[in-house]
């Protein structure tokens, strides 16, 4: 089965199971210079780059592989109004992205970290932990470090796995 995995935000995690084969990662939509430079310009408000770059990495991702699942962690609450418009922009991507192939679902966040650690309210740091219980992971200073890739995964990469290894024993 092929599931693809995403944490949403500016720095948007990522992990897909292709063939039994994990890989995980983090896209960077918009550096804070940009961002500023949106907000300064009313792009935010017209056209969000990141929405821009977000539909891009799908694109990019989908290419070549028909993924069975997509499935994103649910923010339920934004702290301001434009926050709520961007987080619904790039759920409009996502289901745009999988309008005429993969089935979707969506995890919330509180259930995701339930799922991982065992508390609803596992911070960053407890999620990172959560994961070396796998031993393809281990913890390094600069986040988890994932053996099989031999790379560094940020916090945004570690919950797109753990919402990954969520959606294999979902959708079995």
């Amino acid at each position: 089965m092929n599931i693809l995995a995403l944490d949403l935000g500016t720095k948007t995690g990522w992990a897909r199971c292709v063939n039994g084969d994990v890989t995980a990662g983090t896209w960077v939509l918009g550096t804070p210079k940009e961002i500023t430079e949106a907000k300064k310009t009313r792009l935010d408000r017209r056209r969000d780059p990141r929405f821009i770059r977000l539909c891009n990495e799908l694109v990019a991702v989908g290419r070549g592989t028909k993924f069975d699942w997509v499935v994103f962690e649910d923010v339920e609450f934004c702290k301001s109004r434009m926050q709520a418009h961007l987080w619904a922009s790039w759920r409009a991507a996502v289901w745009a992205f999988s309008w005429n192939g993969p089935n979707i679902d969506c995890l919330s966040t509180g259930k995701l970290k339930q799922f991982a650690t065992g508390s609803g309210a596992a911070d960053k740091d407890r999620m990172a932990r959560a994961l070396t219980l796998d031993p393809r992971y281990r913890l390094d200073k600069g986040g988890v470090y994932d053996t099989f890739q031999k790379k560094i995964l940020d916090d945004n990469a570690v919950d797109s796995v753990h919402l990954l290894q969520w959606a294999m024993k979902t959708f079995k």
